[in-house]
C-alpha cells in the first residue's frame, strides 16, 4: 500500500470516529407535541419533533460545516440588527392618545351666533369703509373695496349663511382673508378675539345640518353653554353654491 493511500485510509477513519461521537451525544428527553427547530449531526442539519405516541422523527433539511455554531450565528444576528433588549423601546399604549397642537381662530358674531375663521387664513381686520356694487352680482356679495391699491370684493357673511341683513352698527367689521392667492372681505356684526382651541374638541356638524348651510361649517366647538362655529372659508368663498 503506497502512501496517498494510507493517508486517505486514516482520513477516512478519523470521519468515521467524529461521527460516531455526534451520533452518540445524549439528547433531552422528548415529550409528546415537542419540537426542535434546529439540530445537526456529523455535518447535517435535521428538524426533530416528536408525534403524540412520543416517538421521535427526524427529516433532514441540509447539510453545514462540522463548524457551525448556532448560538453565534443568533447573536451575531441580533448584534446586526441592534436588538439588544435594553434598547428595545417601549410598545404604544393603545390608551395613549396622540395629542395634535391647538390652532388660533378669530372669534367673531353674525346675527346672534358666534363664529371663527383659523387665523393662518386671515390678513386683517379692518372698519367698515364704502363699498362700490357691482352690478349683476350674488345677492351675498356687496360689492367691491380699494385696499391700498387692490380691488377685493366683500361677502356680506350674513346673507351667505341665510340670515337676515343686520342692521349698520360702529360694530361692524371688514375680515380680509387670503385664499388661492386672492384677497376677499368678510362684513361681520362684531369682531371678539383670538381662541386658542385643541384640534381633539373639534366636532363634526350634525347631520341635521342638511345642504349648502352645512357645508359652509367645517366644525363646532362646545364654549361653556355655548357653541362656536368653525367656518369652512374654502366653501364660503365658492360663489358656485347657492
Amino acid at each position: 500500500m503506497n502512501l496517498a493511500e494510507t493517508r486517505k485510509k486514516a482520513q477516512l477513519e478519523k470521519d468515521a470516529a467524529k461521527g460516531a461521537v455526534a451520533t452518540n451525544r445524549t439528547r433531552p428527553s422528548l415529550e409528546s407535541g415537542d419540537y426542535i427547530p434546529l439540530h445537526w449531526e456529523a455535518g447535517n442539519q435535521y428538524a426533530l419533533s416528536v408525534d403524540p405516541e412520543g416517538a421521535g422523527r427526524r427529516e433532514e433539511t441540509g447539510t453545514l460545516p462540522i463548524t457551525f455554531d448556532p448560538l453565534a450565528v443568533l447573536l451575531d444576528g441580533r448584534q446586526a440588527a441592534d436588538c439588544s433588549g435594553d434598547n428595545l423601546p417601549a410598545p404604544p399604549s393603545d390608551q395613549e392618545e396622540v395629542r395634535r397642537p391647538p390652532l388660533n381662530y378669530i372669534s367673531f358674531r353674525v346675527g346672534t351666533e358666534k363664529y371663527a375663521i383659523n387665523l393662518m387664513e386671515i390678513k386683517e381686520i379692518i372698519r367698515l369703509r364704502e363699498i362700490t356694487e357691482v352690478p349683476r352680482a350674488p345677492v351675498f356679495v356687496l360689492g367691491i373695496i380699494s385696499l391700498r391699491g387692490i380691488i377685493l370684493p366683500v361677502f356680506d357673511l350674513s346673507a351667505r349663511l341665510g340670515f337676515a341683513t343686520s342692521t349698520p352698527s360702529g360694530k361692524k367689521r371688514i375680515i380680509i382673508v387670503r385664499m388661492m392667492d386672492q384677497c376677499y372681505g368678510l362684513l361681520v356684526d362684531e369682531v371678539f378675539q383670538v381662541v386658542r382651541l385643541e384640534q381633539q374638541s373639534v366636532e363634526i356638524p350634525p347631520a341635521v345640518l342638511e345642504g349648502t348651510k352645512r357645508e359652509f361649517i367645517s366644525g363646532i366647538v362646545r364654549q361653556g353653554d355655548r357653541l362656536l362655529i368653525l367656518i369652512d372659508l374654502e366653501k364660503i368663498l365658492d360663489v358656485a353654491l347657492q
